[in-house]
């Protein structure tokens, strides 16, 4: 009897931290993004909690701590606990004994509230990243009108998909100063998504040997296509390896890389423009078929990509770019710094 009314406090206490955090999440975690869609979702799921409590209902909990556990998915690591522990206290009001519980008004969980649970999230993580992704991607043919060296040097290796979003309050940044930016942001600023989904990757790709030096050759590089006036301007050593990626060219408006294994040959592009009071970034994928799974491989990781990893990085760097000075010294690819 206590110790179910302990947790039916524990509960109520779980609910307000969520409400919270939805009224309050932008200056309790000012460092990361706090979009308004997940503000609004924490509030409609705290409320949706206060009525479930307060009517006992068994579904209604399962459904909050379900898309608490969904929300968290997609939200940075920043708000992790502030989703995770209460969906954990919620998830508890149904593991005491049937005695206790039913004195409160609460029974074990049933298979229909698992069922419920398990429904929240994947809607609610869906639901989510699907308001993240929209209006950030754009037309092929509009990245391919932008005056960017990419169009004509990888002119036969097609646009898989292209992103652009708005960088704010800042004239005329260069490169330098988005891989300053970049670099200075927070772990926090990841999504368990994202982590997940490069976890995944890398113990797939390490199985199946895609990541075998051999597939990585420079014969087959975009290096090959760059000229010496190219060479000349890059603010970086074209061919310097960072991680899985091989820095073709850093221009002070715009850079590519590229990475190649045993899927796909991938060039990233990235550049700024101009457009009327604000700058944009553009970011987009040009891939070369390396073999017959390369078209596979690609649409089978496309709503991950599109929907879970580059919407969310985005939108965390253009809040990182926001909050900070672009015109500050800092470390670039170029090698200045520490």
């Amino acid at each position: 009897m206590r110790s179910a009314a302990l947790r039916k406090v524990v509960a109520w206490a779980a609910l307000v931290a969520v409400g919270g955090y939805g009224v309050l999440g932008p200056w309790i975690n000012p460092s990361v993004e706090v979009a308004n869609a997940l503000r609004l979702d924490l509030v409609v799921l705290a409320t949706m909690g206060f009525f479930g409590l307060w009517n006992r209902s068994e579904l209604h909990l399962s459904l909050v701590s379900g898309g608490l556990l969904g929300a968290a998915f997609v939200a940075p690591w920043a708000a992790f606990p502030w989703l995770i522990l209460p969906a954990l206290a919620l998830g508890r009001m149904g593991r005491e004994s049937r005695e206790s519980t039913e004195a409160h008004g609460f029974r074990r969980p049933t298979g229909l509230a698992i069922a419920v649970a398990v429904f929240a999230l994947t809607g609610n993580a869906t639901l989510m990243a699907a308001i993240s992704a929209r209006g950030l991607r754009i037309s092929v043919e509009e990245m391919e009108a932008r005056d960017f060296r990419a169009n004509s040097l990888l002119e036969d290796v097609p646009v898989h998909d292209a992103w652009a979003i708005d960088l704010t309050d800042r004239p005329s940044p260069t490169v330098d100063d988005l891989i300053r930016v970049f670099k200075d942001g927070s772990p926090l600023q990841a999504t368990p998504a994202f982590v997940g989904l490069s976890i995944l990757r890398g113990v797939v790709g390490g199985v199946f040997g895609w990541e075998d030096p051999r597939w990585s050759g420079v014969s087959s590089s975009f290096l090959n296509r760059l000229t010496d006036d190219d060479r000349d301007r890059s603010t970086a050593a074209s061919g310097q390896v960072l991680d899985i990626w091989r820095v073709l060219y850093a221009f002070p408006q715009e850079a590519a890389v590229e990475t190649l294994n045993g899927t796909a040959h991938v060039a990233v592009i990235a550049g700024l423009g101009e457009e009327l009071d604000r700058t944009r970034l553009f970011l987009s994928f040009r891939v070369r078929e390396v073999n017959w799974t390369t078209r596979i491989y690609m649409r089978l990781i496309d709503p991950a990509r599109r929907w879970f990893v580059y919407p969310s990085l985005l939108r965390q760097f253009a809040h990182t770019w926001n909050r900070e000075s672009w015109s500050s010294s800092g470390e670039s690819l170029s090698g200045e710094g520490p």
